[in-house]
């Protein structure tokens, strides 16, 4: 004979675990699809930071390039200056040695001596002025 209460019972445990599995799977499938979501954000976002790397990397290098510009330019500047004083520096020099000795010597070489001082004077007042405005264009650069 065939024993209806323990088929009963197998077929109570058997359904129970089939609603166990059930319900495991559904979660697993709820997991899974928030996984998904998840995934689908963080590439998103991935995707947008490689994006924004990418334009920072360019606008470095642009930035970059500017600067190696500027520093060049300011070099050449510098240059100039440097130039400019090693040319006119002997001139001033002497412009100052002219000065002390014509205040010792007569009236009528103190009159001519004075006009060069002055045309001296001058020019000396005229590469100040550009030496500032060259010094401001390199130090506004460089800021």
């Amino acid at each position: 004979m065939v024993d209806v209460k323990k088929l009963l019972s197998q077929l109570e445990r058997s359904e129970k675990s089939r609603c166990d599995t059930e319900s495991r799977f559904d979660e697993a499938v709820r997991t899974l699809a928030d996984v998904k979501e998840a995934n689908e954000r963080h590439s998103s976002i991935r995707d947008k930071l490689q994006s924004e790397v990418k334009d920072l990397r360019k606008r470095l290098r642009a930035t970059e390039d500017e600067h190696k510009k500027t520093l060049n330019e300011a070099n050449r500047y510098f240059n100039a200056l440097q130039d400019v004083y090693s040319r006119v520096s002997p001139h001033v020099q002497r412009s100052s040695k002219d000065k002390s000795s014509s205040s010792s010597s007569s009236s009528s070489t103190s009159s001519s001596s004075s006009s060069s001082t002055a045309a001296t004077a001058t020019s000396e007042v005229k590469e100040e002025k550009e030496e500032a405005t060259v010094n401001g264009k390199v130090k506004a650069e460089t800021d």
